[in-house]
């Protein structure tokens, strides 16, 4: 428990200290911080370790994005919203970051794909699901 412990305070160190240099604009140092992130979720092996890369990635992309790799972005958002389940919650967000990367690099098309498959997900978010279920409720006092 002790180690678990230890290594979640390492992970969120690393998000604080790589966020805030990503918002300084010193985006190279950034990408280190959230590359040591990305090791020490390899090493983590644990259940959640897909999930915590698959955040990681995703800033990554932002960066990548902020930097004009537009590519290696997409192609970073891409690898971070295949490593989490289908029904995960978080799921529309990464679709929203590839939309925003094809906005960028230009490419209408595949951005509209992907702001339709965040919707989707947005759709099938249990929270999504909860606010419906409370709104129909609420539609059979009126």
């Amino acid at each position: 428990e002790r180690r678990k412990s230890t290594t979640k305070d390492i992970h969120r160190a690393l998000t604080r200290a790589g966020d805030a240099l990503f918002q300084t604009g010193h985006l190279k140092p950034a990408l280190v911080h959230m590359s040591y992130q990305l090791m020490q979720c390899d090493a983590a092996h644990s259940k959640g370790s897909n999930i915590a890369k698959a955040h990681v990635l995703r800033r990554m992309g932002a960066v990548l994005l902020e930097q004009g790799e537009h590519t290696t972005a997409l192609e970073t958002l891409d690898q971070a919203v295949n490593l989490l389940p289908v029904l995960h919650p978080d799921c529309w967000s990464f679709h929203l970051a590839i939309g925003d990367a094809h906005v960028a690099s230009k490419n209408h098309r595949s951005a509209v794909e992907a702001f339709r498959m965040s919707l989707q997900s947005l759709r099938e978010h249990p929270e999504t699901r909860a606010f419906q279920e409370r709104i129909a409720k609420l539609l059979t006092r009126i």
